[in-house]
């Protein structure tokens, strides 16, 4: 259970974040992991449709991972009005020997690697990188710390295999079912905290072009 650093009652919105879509190396999509890439036109274009839905969302303060795309998607989102905290344990999964590679590269240059994976997602690491399990033990810790920390609504910019970790977690669900969870870029996870308990209200939502409820 997560408990909020006050011990009182507590009844709060925090917003998970998926950062927008990123400048790909040649126009590719990549595994990029840890790759730093900046925000595209597009991606920023789904940031500022998020800043403007959580424009009357009360938020206090956003945590993000230091990766530039999350970098530039907070300090889109939070304009001159709210506090940013670069939280290191907010970085995507490392892909090691695999970053930037493109999936067919890696099909063909890591082809036991790349079925080993499909067989165990949480527990398979590429060479010089990490596993889902893994990324979920800093994940989880960073989380605790973030919601301890803070107070009133927040918002949390991360990626798309940090997220689905964290949401495995909070569902309680198997960590091999993560790519079963939906996170396009700029999606948002509605997390309500009740008394100390983070519940899992929404996932994956993106938002409409005239914003309101999703």
């Amino acid at each position: 259970m997560l408990r909020s650093g006050t011990g009182e009652k507590t009844l709060r919105e925090i917003y998970l974040i998926r950062h927008g879509r990123p400048v790909f190396e040649g126009n590719v999509k990549r595994c990029i992991g840890q790759t730093e890439c900046p925000l595209s036109l597009l991606g920023k274009q789904e940031i500022l449709k998020v800043r403007e839905y959580l424009a009357h969302k009360n938020i206090t303060k956003i945590y993000s991972s230091p990766l530039q795309r999350c970098q530039e998607s907070a300090r889109l989102i939070a304009g001159d009005q709210v506090p940013i905290v670069y939280q290191e344990g907010l970085r995507e999964i490392h892909m090691g020997d695999w970053e930037n590679k493109t999936f067919e590269e890696i099909k063909e240059q890591y082809p036991d690697e790349y079925r080993k994976r499909g067989r165990d997602f949480a527990h398979f690491a590429p060479k010089n990188g990490e596993s889902f399990a893994a990324c979920l033990d800093r994940g989880k810790k960073v989380f605790r710390h973030l919601v301890q920390d803070s107070t009133g609504n927040i918002a949390v910019i991360g990626h798309g295999g940090l997220n689905r970790v964290l949401l495995c977690w909070l569902l309680k669900a198997d960590l091999n079912t993560l790519f079963q969870i939906k996170q396009p870029y700029g999606c948002i996870n509605l997390l309500r905290e009740e008394d100390g308990q983070v519940y899992v209200n929404q996932v994956g939502c993106l938002i409409r072009d005239n914003p309101g409820p999703f």
